[in-house]
């Protein structure tokens, strides 16, 4: 576990930290660790812990799935939708020039 303060904050509350908790400080628009985390055993077994994450990421994926603002994965479906009719304009472009690159040289404009 780890905190995240600024290092004039993380410098008035050191003392208050546990031992076992890492912390990340910003100074002038830098991020460091300015103190390590300690590696600890768990209070509860591996599968409370697993049942647990999974059971909160349910309820994030419901509060999204339930929310009517438009998700990510639509906004993401609407721009590639529109890279997709660009890219057949600029194909239907490149076929209406070489068309008429036959009709004006024949077969022998590749070479």
């Amino acid at each position: 576990n780890y905190y995240v303060m600024p290092i004039e904050l993380y410098e008035d509350v050191k003392a208050d930290i546990d031992s076992h908790i890492g912390v990340v400080a910003l100074e002038r628009d830098k991020m460091s660790s300015v103190k390590r985390v300690k590696k600890q055993e768990p209070l509860v077994s591996r599968e409370v812990l697993k049942s647990s994450m999974i059971r909160s990421l349910y309820r994030e994926s419901e509060k999204i799935m339930s929310n009517n603002a438009p998700l990510e994965i639509e906004v993401l479906k609407k721009e590639l939708n529109k890279y997709k009719r660009k890219a057949y304009q600029n194909y239907k472009q490149h076929m209406d020039l070489r068309k008429k690159l036959y009709e004006k040289y024949g077969e022998s404009w590749k070479e």
